[in-house]
């Protein structure tokens, strides 16, 4: 949307990039600590789709500077360098043996296909509208304003949830507006002021 609405009048470049999946970053510290510990084994021995918080750094660098990312609205990718799963490498030498994985490092950057969500005009303007009103800036109100609900959308949101064309039994409780296992716990970050 920012590629939309300002490229063409101020000439910035606006792009966006998928570095690979950096599976020892902060974004995890909500998981449990064995996820957390065996996640990153996963994704360097087993998917063979690892990538180190410098070489991500190394990514966003090239993307900012590499002249061939000049161009504008671009979702940029890399087509790592995975070529195995993970294989038993065995030697005499025990600093060279051991389980060994491809990893997502390396590859050559290309120019990804977005998806059909990403594309589509219509929510781009209304995630930037209303990102805008989020944060105090003007916005178009047209946008950002609760369209109507029809009355089956009333009925599907307020009745009870249950596979399609599948009723619930009558002695199954509508848990909606119930607190869930966290808050009941009281471990919820709304109860607690935030993450802890």
């Amino acid at each position: 949307e920012a590629h939309r609405r300002f490229h063409d009048k101020t000439g910035i470049t606006f792009s966006s990039l998928y570095p690979g999946c950096i599976a020892e970053t902060g974004l995890f510290r909500d998981k449990k600590p064995w996820f957390r510990k065996l996640f990153p084994l996963f994704m360097k021995y087993v998917t063979g789709g690892y990538v180190s918080e410098p070489e991500a750094g190394d990514r966003l660098a090239q993307v900012v500077s590499d002249p061939l990312c000049k161009k504008s609205g671009v979702y940029w990718g890399w087509n790592g360098g995975a070529k195995t799963v993970a294989y038993l490498k065995v030697s005499s030498d025990p600093n060279e043996r051991g389980l060994v994985g491809a990893g997502g490092a390396g590859g050559d950057i290309f120019e990804n296909e977005p998806s059909g969500a990403v594309q589509d005009e219509e929510k781009a303007k209304r995630l930037w509208e209303l990102s805008a009103k989020a944060v105090g800036l003007p916005y178009d109100s047209s946008v950002t304003d609760v369209l109507p609900e029809t009355a089956a959308e009333i009925a599907a949101k307020n009745g009870p949830k249950s596979l399609p064309g599948i009723p619930l039994p009558n002695f199954v409780p509508d848990s909606r507006g119930k607190l869930d296992k966290r808050a009941k716990e009281g471990t919820s970050s709304a109860i607690l002021g935030g993450r802890q």
